[in-house]
């Protein structure tokens, strides 16, 4: 249906294309690429912020389908080629911990551990109830029994600092690779624990590590329009969101990856440069073997004619913008 979809909408040039997101797993030649052949251009990735230098895993499968009465791609050709020029355009080194999204602020993790202990029928003072001790006495016993045995692995899949991160709603046994110094994969449920920091992260903070920023410590010159929205929503309702969403990281820079490599099939200009950039008369070939100029290949031909495309956008947009009023000075 949801292809079929895409068909109809590109056949009546009411849709220039998608973006989807999807398991590392997902057959996309099976499913987008040989179903969609006639009608559209489909290009993909295997990513996630783990790659981009976030501490959280989210490996997916990204991809971009382009119509082909509307778009045309101008990137590198092959799967392997667009695979390692995103790589090397976003790929980065992780030098921050899972721990990093710790971002409630003090107060509000007491508050958060009196509420869990109200639950449990336990009356006091969360201040001198905070941590392990606590976690104890909130925690079911099964998952009592899980960190214990997740505590055995620390060791060996922590970091140097000390850092260490699990699900508890996950076997250790069964999912070893969902716990270490990086935020494990979200579900759409989970009691993430961090052992350094001895409490569990809140739903707010599943969010944070999706690229939210949602609480004080993420960035202080900068909080999301949606903060006041979701801090109105229960914990439950929260990480189910965050479990069903994407990395806003890994997100952006496919988007913008995609969007820098594709250009209109109705752009005039840019193709008519390409045009006539391409031509090679006889005439001109005789003049050239007097000196043997480098013939450039199509592709590169297109891509000087993209960028001047591009450099002459820019311009009249500063141009235009040159014009715009200044709040600053109006204030």
């Amino acid at each position: 249906m949801w292809t079929a979809q895409r068909v109809a909408l590109a056949e009546e040039g009411k849709e220039d294309g998608f973006f989807q997101e999807c398991t590392v797993r997902y057959p996309v030649e099976e499913h987008l690429v040989n179903s969609l052949e006639d009608t559209h251009r489909v290009v993909w990735v295997r990513w996630g912020p783990e790659l981009q230098g976030i501490p959280a895993r989210r490996p997916r499968l990204f991809s971009f389908g382009m119509a082909r009465n509307r778009l045309v791609w101008v990137g590198p050709q092959t799967a392997e080629a667009i695979q390692a020029d995103f790589a090397a355009l976003f790929g980065s080194t992780t030098h921050l911990d899972g721990d990093a999204f710790l971002l409630l602020p003090e107060e509000q993790v007491k508050e958060w551990f009196t509420k869990k202990l109200n639950e449990k029928f336990m009356f006091g003072d969360a201040a001198t109830l905070v941590g392990d001790k606590a976690l104890k006495k909130i925690l079911s016993p099964m998952k009592l029994q899980t960190m214990e045995a997740y505590s055995k692995l620390r060791e060996a899949k922590g970091n140097s600092n000390g850092t260490f991160l699990a699900d508890l709603e996950q076997s250790p046994t069964a999912t070893q690779g969902t716990c270490g110094w990086e935020f494990p994969c979200q579900l759409t449920h989970g009691v993430i624990k961090s052992w350094r920091g001895e409490r569990i992260f809140v739903g707010l903070e599943h969010l944070s590590a999706h690229g939210w920023h949602l609480l004080p410590g993420a960035m202080e010159d900068y909080q999301s329009p949606m903060a006041p929205l979701f801090s109105e929503m229960s914990d439950c309702a929260l990480k189910k969101l965050s479990g069903n969403g994407m990395s806003l990281q890994a997100l952006a820079a496919w988007s913008m990856y995609c969007l820098a490599h594709c250009v209109r099939v109705e752009s005039p200009k840019l193709f008519e440069e390409y045009r006539l950039s391409s031509q090679h008369t006889p005439e001109s070939s005789k003049a050239d073997q007097g000196s043997s100029p480098s013939i450039e290949a199509p592709e590169m031909q297109l891509e000087k004619a993209i960028s001047k495309h591009l450099d002459d956008a820019i311009a009249q947009f500063w141009e235009t913008a040159d014009g715009l009023p200044n709040e600053d000075a109006a204030d």
